[in-house]
């Protein structure tokens, strides 16, 4: 590969002989020595289907398969895509958390609606609590925090449930998922019809600028001029509407690769569940899963709800604070952390 490099190189007289000799004894010195590294091997694991036999171009747009050669079974390439599948989602983390709080960055308060932010109180202890409790919040919640070590428990006992027992879960999962089809397909019809309003308003908008180029009369360029600046201001519009639409998400953060491991998961790993104190691996659930919660009040008791594919599945009351606590609590700092 180097090599044919620098022929090329020097046939269009980019190397002189002495550099094309230099380089040369280079890639005599690296061939055997190809180093297989992450890179490496994502970029020929990505490309399973061309394997298995079907190769896919573009062609202004528009996308092409043809059959080509396997080296490979398509079994072997769906197995394939799977693992890249929990790969992507398992070590690609999107929110990073600065501090070990279970739930932080998906809390929200069920009595205001804003989100639970991470706070400490003089004894470096650690609290979830309502950002309306924060100076620069605009309203005021009057809810009080609540440890942290109350509501990651709550979480952990939440996910163990689901865990060992998973078919409820993928049943869950399979539920939500036909609703977001069809919700798709509605956004995908919204699309399109947004992109052919675009196209013909972008027709009638070069007719007029063509228009313009003829012989007109003063009262006629007025016109086609306003009618002009009307027609770019909608098309801005309307590529902003568009935007917005693509960015959308309607489909679920969680793939069916990531709930059908699960399938197997809550017995291999039945024991780390029961008694891993390691956040990360936690953590790493809590994302996989997609799960938020609400904390609110219910007749004078706190209760934590926990969320998976958009519905409540899980209510759990936490447990009344001591009145010792209340002093702590007075002089906690409600700036965010997170």
């Amino acid at each position: 590969m180097l090599m044919a490099s620098y022929n090329a190189k020097l046939a269009a007289n980019w190397l002189t002989k002495e550099e094309y000799e230099r380089k040369k004894r280079y890639a005599e010195g690296r061939r055997g020595n190809g180093r297989w590294g992450y890179e490496t091997i994502y970029n020929i694991l990505r490309k399973h289907e061309f394997y298995a036999g079907k190769f896919t171009f573009t062609i202004f747009k528009d996308k092409f398969t043809v059959d080509v050669p396997a080296i490979i079974t398509p079994e072997e390439s769906e197995e394939v895509r799977k693992a890249l599948a929990l790969g992507r989602s398992r070590t690609q983390r999107k929110n990073q958390v600065k501090y070990d709080f279970l739930l932080g960055r998906r809390l929200r308060c069920d009595v205001c609606g804003l989100a639970y932010v991470i706070a400490y109180n003089a004894s470096a202890n650690c609290y979830y609590t309502c950002f309306g409790k924060a100076k620069k919040s605009f309203q005021v919640c009057k809810t009080k925090p609540v440890r942290r070590d109350i509501v990651d428990d709550k979480a952990k006992e939440f996910i163990r449930e689901l865990l060992l027992n998973p078919r409820r879960l993928f049943a869950w999962w399979e539920e939500q998922h036909e609703k977001e089809i069809t919700v798709e397909g509605e956004h995908v019809e919204q699309i399109a019809s947004m992109e052919k309003r675009i196209e013909q308003t972008t027709q009638k908008y070069h007719r007029t600028l063509d228009r313009l180029t003829d012989a007109l009369e003063v009262e006629e360029i007025g016109y086609y001029t306003s009618q002009r600046d009307s027609l770019k201001q909608l098309l801005s519009e309307y590529r902003e509407e568009l935007e917005k639409m693509q960015e959308r998400q309607t489909l679920s953060k969680v793939s069916e690769e990531i709930v059908q491991d699960f399938l197997q998961m809550g017995a291999t790993y039945r024991e780390t569940l029961e008694t891993s104190e390691d956040f990360t691996f936690w953590r790493g659930l809590v994302e996989d899963l997609d799960i938020t919660g609400a904390i609110g009040e219910e007749s004078e008791r706190r209760y934590i709800d926990f969320l998976v594919f958009g519905k409540t599945r899980k209510r759990f009351y936490l447990v009344t604070e001591p009145n010792n606590e209340s002093s702590e609590q007075s002089k906690i700092d409600f700036s965010p952390r997170t």
